[in-house]
């Protein structure tokens, strides 16, 4: 179990509560109630610092969705110290579901970065006018200037018969 949740009301405890403790609390004599959940699920955690306060995170393994993902379990915004003993404990099984998922998701990210880099306009691409209104629609050729104008990105094309056009960045497709 690694992510320990805790109550000051009986009432508040699940029905399928693991591993729950009743702990004589110190706060106006109150008992308080702690119990885990995420058994062999709990893949890392991290802190995300804000101006004043902490907030806790646990990224654990979702298997319906069959993906990991992040739950927020302590803070010091208010008073959650039980939580604050939760642990990482994925099993071997998690952790290689865990280490496929982001295999996929880094090759989905690379090929993402291709086919972006192949829509991209760069110098000596062919391109083709695909909107705008000074340069006629079609007009097909390959760049030889990208610049910075008042107007914003300008790409300056060149024809197959040497004619050559501006027009802005978002007028233009790769061929």
């Amino acid at each position: 179990m690694a992510i320990i949740n805790f109550t000051f009301s009986e009432s508040a405890v699940p029905a399928n509560a693991v591993n729950l403790k009743e702990v004589p609390a110190e706060r106006h004599g109150q008992k308080m109630w702690t119990w885990e959940t995420h058994s062999g699920l709990c893949i890392k955690d991290r802190e995300e610092n804000g101006y004043s306060d902490s907030d806790w995170y646990m990224t654990v393994w979702n298997f319906e969705k069959n993906q990991p993902e992040e739950l927020y379990f302590a803070t010091t915004r208010g008073w959650s110290y039980p939580a604050y003993g939760s642990y990482v404990d994925a099993t071997p099984e998690v952790m290689a579901l865990y280490n496929a998922w982001c295999e996929k998701k880094s090759e989905e990210r690379r090929l993402a970065q291709i086919e972006a880099e192949k829509k991209a306009i760069r110098k000596y691409k062919e391109v083709k006018v695909v909107r705008g209104r000074k340069v006629p629609i079609g007009t097909a050729g390959r760049v030889f200037w990208i610049g910075e104008t008042r107007f914003g990105q300008k790409v300056g094309i060149e024809t197959a018969s040497g004619q050559r056009h501006f027009t802005a960045i978002n007028n233009l497709e790769v061929v």
